[in-house]
């Protein structure tokens, strides 16, 4: 069964050119593959299986704990909510399942636009006017819950010990699944991102990796190894989110809530 998401960023404090900060590569978080899936696509070094036992969770205030395929995500808790998901949960769908399913939906919260009355973000990823034609551009948008901010976390495997998934929209369309998608694999710092027919390629494969001494989470991208950013940190609704130097900036922390 997939497991829907949706996104939002986590930015407090405007920044000086933030993104000029040289890279720093996130440690990922000790995982483990499927025993019910090999990866069809190729990888450059797969990793052994590591341990996923509660050792490396991660307890912080006010979340539930998630495994998603053996990353450990935290997730806000609800008390209308019973988040029992395991580790192999995902594992047993192999295909992209329709974003009609029933499944827990997510949506990625930014905490560039955290404030104290919204400490985990009100801004979300969010699919432009719900439209699901290829190449629709994806923003930030005021948190509401609705299907053009909820993802569907699909594994895809472990390119160099790192698990990668799909991001699969909850919107409908009758073309198939449409996922988040970054333009032709275009390396380029500030790329802006996009909704595109879900291919299975790698850019559009996705790690979520906790920031070191932060709540949120990174969304680094397979191809290129940047990050999901929103735009200098503005917490304006409306601008568009693109890739970036991965930095650990408050721009590219993302908050996974539960719907």
């Amino acid at each position: 069964m997939p497991v829907h998401v949706e996104i939002a960023t986590i930015n407090t404090l405007a920044r000086t050119e933030p993104h000029r900060h040289a890279e720093s590569r996130l440690p990922p978080i000790s995982t483990t593959a499927p025993s019910t899936r090999t990866p069809s696509r190729s990888r450059s070094s797969p990793a052994p299986d590591a341990d996923v036992s509660g050792a490396n969770r991660l307890p912080l205030y006010g979340y539930r704990q998630l495994s998603l395929e053996g990353t450990v995500m935290n997730i806000l808790s609800r008390t209308s909510m019973v988040l029992a998901v395991c580790a192999g949960l995902v594992a047993a769908s192999l295909v992209v399942a329709s974003p009609a399913s029933a499944a827990t939906e997510y949506s990625f919260r930014s905490q560039s636009s955290a404030t104290s009355e919204h400490p985990f973000g009100s801004l979300c990823i969010d699919v432009s006017y719900a439209n699901t034609a290829n190449g629709t551009a994806i923003k930030q948008w005021p948190c509401d819950g609705g299907p053009a901010q909820k993802w569907t976390m699909v594994y895809e495997g472990r390119w160099d010990g790192v698990v990668y998934y799909q991001l699969v929209s909850s919107l409908w369309s009758p073309d198939g699944p449409k996922c988040l998608d970054l333009p032709w694999g275009n390396p380029a710092a500030g790329q802006t991102l996009q909704l595109w027919d879900c291919l299975g390629v790698a850019r559009q494969l996705w790690s979520v990796t906790q920031v070191p001494g932060a709540n949120g989470y990174a969304l680094r991208n397979l191809q290129t190894g940047q990050c999901v950013d929103v735009p200098w940190g503005d917490p304006i609704a409306g601008n568009a989110v693109w890739q970036w130097t991965c930095n650990n900036t408050a721009a590219q922390q993302w908050v996974l809530r539960a719907w």
